[in-house]
């Protein structure tokens, strides 16, 4: 069924939206669904198949969602066509004029200043990592809100975890070769631009895949800004028998990593008899990130049954010998 431009204006512009559900595909950079993964989008003009933007079309929609003030579409198709463009022309940082695609060239396309997009860009960015973004009335409500953290950590006095689950992929992708992670294993990935991630393009998207420099084994990565839950583990080992399978040779071991803000006791229980999967808590401590293993079994339900002074003495007491221990490792380290 086709439609015309008085279509798009019209009333029904949110059925016609939602005509599509039953398709199993979607449109790369506007999302709507699509007849199969060969056809052209009716709404944006986007070729799935060749790859091919219908500029004219595309500007066009662009258009129809901004006058519908739908910001978040607004902003989400913006970056969508900036990882497209970046994807088919390569990745230009800074001069454009060097060849590749920038944000710039995004700008350009669709008409506003560099800052704009770029702002733009990160928020839809951000609206991945933490969904609660999209229950605000507008863009400006949604970057203040975005803006409360201060590279990705919480601003508060006593926080030292990453606000949104994707900044600590971001953190770890920039520093890979200072942590102790880089100086063992080596990122396994297929795209340059995917900032870390592995895609099996069969049973999800890794967080990180690495493969150690000298031993035969293969480490995969699952990242989590709050307590892992029995779904994580069996996320992780499913990735991990992807991995033996498909990359993993004869004599070639998988291991599983996960990496979380906290812990508790239901996944203490359950990576109990898993030999070849970990769990650290990690924490972020003057600008540098520090992976740490998990309180033993127990000991969390205790401590949340302690009265405020009590927990206030136990923290007090722990990282004092936390700290302690860590110099004694760095100290024989040499």
């Amino acid at each position: 069924m086709e439609y015309t431009e008085l279509d798009l204006h019209s009333n029904c512009w949110a059925k016609i939206m939602t005509e599509d559900m039953d398709f199993k595909n979607s449109c790369p950079i506007c999302e709507s669904k699509t007849e199969s993964p060969q056809s052209i989008c009716r709404f944006c003009g986007y070729n799935l198949g060749d790859q091919i933007i219908d500029k004219v079309k595309l500007k066009y929609y662009m258009a129809i969602i901004k006058s519908s003030k739908d910001w978040e579409k607004e902003i989400t198709l913006k970056k969508n066509f900036n990882d497209i463009q970046i994807k088919i022309h390569g990745f230009a940082s800074t001069n454009p004029e060097r060849g590749g695609w920038s944000i710039t060239k995004t700008a350009d396309f669709f008409g506003e200043s560099k800052g704009t997009t770029s702002t733009d860009i990160k928020l839809a960015e951000a609206i991945i990592a933490n969904p609660e973004l999209r229950s605000f009335r507008n863009k400006t409500e949604a970057k203040k809100r975005s803006n409360q953290t201060i590279k990705g950590v919480k601003n508060k006095a006593n926080d030292d975890i990453f606000e949104f689950e994707a900044s600590l992929q971001d953190h770890l992708m920039e520093n890979w070769e200072k942590l102790p992670l880089g100086r063992e294993w080596t990122i396994h990935t297929r795209d340059i631009f995917s900032k870390g991630k592995y895609n099996t393009g069969e049973i999800g998207e890794m967080d990180f895949l690495a493969k150690h420099k000298t031993k035969p084994k293969w480490l995969v990565i699952e990242l989590k800004r709050n307590p892992p839950s029995a779904a994580t583990v069996g996320q992780i080992l499913r990735y991990m028998g992807w991995v033996k399978v498909n990359l993993a040779g004869n004599n070639e071991t998988v291991e599983g990593l996960i990496i979380a803000g906290s812990d508790d006791d239901k996944i203490g229980y359950a990576l109990l008899c898993l030999q070849n999967v970990k769990l650290n808590i990690y924490r972020m401590i003057n600008g540098k990130l520090q992976l740490n293993e998990p309180e033993p079994i127990g000991l969390i339900s205790k401590f949340s049954k302690l009265p405020p002074e009590k927990k206030a003495e136990w923290i007090k007491l722990h990282e004092k010998a936390r700290k302690k221990a860590n110099n004694e490792i760095q100290m024989a380290k040499g």
